[in-house]
């Protein structure tokens, strides 16, 4: 009881020194964004960030809470803060995606490329929210744009499918008097069942 009192005073006190660089077990700390529609891995990502072992969940409106934790690479450790992983649904993108890219340091945009290559309709609206996170993010963030579940791609397709949708993605931006590599900080395509390519992106966190 005396030691649970004394960590109820002593603790306004900690976050006071922690602010000003004492007590802190990191080197860094940050807010990631993960956006991007319905079905895409955000969930996924999320956990593999925390270390969340586990089934996915359909998120619902409003977004499931994710808790603060410290992730270790070498000597160099990174406190990803409490955040929140938001249901990809329109009204929750339009909703809370804004919030979301305010509250980041980094921000990773993912999107199926699976379907990307083949569904016109579904082109349209990954590049559509795509240029809103960018409109909205104004170069403050990096975003690092991922196209997922690659792994249901042919293999003998994918370096060929990727062009394609960097290619088309591309065109979108310069449309808009820009381009994809201005607005992105990387652009790269993942196996979300792949350890390697998942610690690829936790390797960003880093950087």
């Amino acid at each position: 009881m005396k030691k649970k009192l004394l960590s109820w005073i002593f603790f306004p006190y900690s976050l006071i020194l922690e602010s000003f660089g004492f007590w802190k077990d990191y080197n860094v700390s940050v807010y990631i964004a993960v956006l991007g529609i319905r079905s895409t891995g955000k969930t996924t990502l999320q956990n593999y960030f925390r270390n969340i072992k586990g089934p996915t969940y359909s998120t619902q409106y409003g977004g499931e809470d994710q808790e603060e934790i410290v992730i270790v690479k070498g000597t160099k450790k990174v406190r990803i803060k409490k955040g929140k992983d938001i249901s990809g649904g329109k009204e929750s993108l339009r909703d809370f995606s804004e919030d979301e890219i305010g509250k980041s340091n980094i921000i990773f945009f993912l999107y199926d490329a699976s379907r990307f290559c083949k569904e016109s309709e579904y082109q349209k609206e990954v590049s559509a929210f795509l240029i809103v996170v960018c409109r909205i993010n104004r170069g403050k963030r990096p975003i690092h744009l991922i196209g997922t579940h690659i792994d249901k791609i042919v293999i003998n397709l994918l370096n060929e499918i990727k062009s394609e949708i960097i290619k088309y993605l591309n065109s979108v931006f310069i449309q808009r008097g820009t381009t994809l590599e201005i607005s992105c900080k990387s652009i790269s395509f993942i196996d979300l069942t792949n350890p390697t390519d998942l610690n690829s992106l936790k390797d960003k966190l880093f950087n």
